[in-house]
């Protein structure tokens, strides 16, 4: 989906260079002379590098669609975190490095939700809207 400069938000997910960033910050700048613009600071999801953007406001970037399915939290072992779709017993493993500190949290048969992008675990929370990992 397409997203005008003046559209984009804190915490939005945009495809741009190649590369799925997150948005940290966005100011809207409107000179003396010259036309506004929009001042993004991004983070690289794949490559954790930042980068400071300018968008002229008739400039569009295409946001990154997140397909999202629920899963109950099983158990974990010595790497990983394991979870399995309820409606079709299919299950996931995720990795502690990804999930961080907020793993502490997840108790038997938490119901939580985890996000996709292109196949790839990008983020989940629990479904009492407390986000789990990022």
């Amino acid at each position: 989906m397409k997203l005008y400069a003046s559209e984009i938000r804190v915490g939005m997910l945009i495809e741009y260079k190649n590369d799925l960033w997150q948005v940290l910050k966005t100011q809207h700048v409107k000179p003396g002379k010259g036309g506004a613009f929009a001042q993004v600071e991004m983070k690289s999801v794949n490559k954790n590098t930042k980068l400071n953007e300018r968008f002229r406001s008739s400039e569009s970037v295409e946001k990154a669609s997140l397909d999202e399915t629920k899963f109950n939290y099983l158990y974990d072992d010595e790497t990983d975190y394991h979870f399995m779709d309820p409606k079709s017993y299919e299950q996931i493993n995720i990795k502690k490095e990804t999930v961080g500190d907020k793993g502490k949290m997840l108790t038997e048969n938490l119901e939580v939700s985890i996000s996709f992008y292109n196949e790839r675990t990008f983020n989940g929370r629990a479904t009492q809207s407390s986000y789990m990992y990022n």
